[in-house]
């Protein structure tokens, strides 16, 4: 996804995705990557990365709506979530053990 996207300069979800995964690791920056809760109808990827003392949700995905997705918070997550419909921010929580996104 990472080769894709970078040698194209276009992708879906999944490969903007892949390309934040490739650059995060090549800047040392701490992240997990997590997927929207299965039985939506549509897959959904982004990261949650640490930064200083917390963890941010982390989305280079562009969306049409606009907004900022690079470094927001659960409730900013919430609030898109509420808007958008279709659980755009759940993920299994179980996944992610000991990581708690700054309310």
């Amino acid at each position: 996804g990472a080769y894709q996207g970078l040698a194209t300069i276009r992708g879906d979800c999944y490969t903007y995705y892949a390309v934040s995964e490739y650059l995060l690791g090549l800047a040392g920056i701490e992240y997990v990557g997590v997927q929207r809760v299965p039985g939506t109808r549509y897959t959904h990827y982004w990261h949650i990365v640490r930064v200083e003392d917390g963890w941010y949700y982390f989305d280079t995905t562009p969306h049409k709506q606009g907004g900022d997705t690079c470094l927001f918070t659960e409730s900013k997550a919430q609030a898109y979530t509420r808007s958008r419909g279709d659980k755009y921010y759940e993920y299994d929580r179980s996944l992610t053990p000991g990581i708690t996104v700054v309310p």
